[in-house]
């Protein structure tokens, strides 16, 4: 008997961004919120909906970063601090095409 394999993170990610990239490209309808940003999903819909209490979207401009790992380009674990021998590195955070 063979057991299905699970999706990996990616996988899932990148299935769930083709389902709304295709749902967005399906409605022509546009909504804009409180904000002023307009987008292809309802304003009361989960992926647009801004987080409630004290929320904080990212690290400040010169603020270390947590330590993490994640696998790289040959699917590799990799630790951000201890792989990175001490070289300055850029992290870039960027929003969905969604929001």
């Amino acid at each position: 008997m063979t057991l299905p394999v699970a999706p990996t993170l990616t996988d899932r990610i990148m299935s769930r961004s083709t389902e709304v990239a295709t749902f967005a490209s399906m409605s022509s309808e546009k909504f804009t919120d409180e904000y002023g940003f307009t987008g292809p999903l309802p304003t009361t819909s989960s992926q647009r909906m801004v987080p409630m209490g004290d929320f904080r979207p990212g690290l400040s401009i010169g603020e270390p970063a947590p330590d993490f790992e994640l696998p790289n380009h040959r699917g590799e674990i990799v630790s951000f601090h201890a792989d990175r021998n001490g070289a300055r590195t850029a992290l870039l955070f960027y929003r969905s095409v969604v929001w």
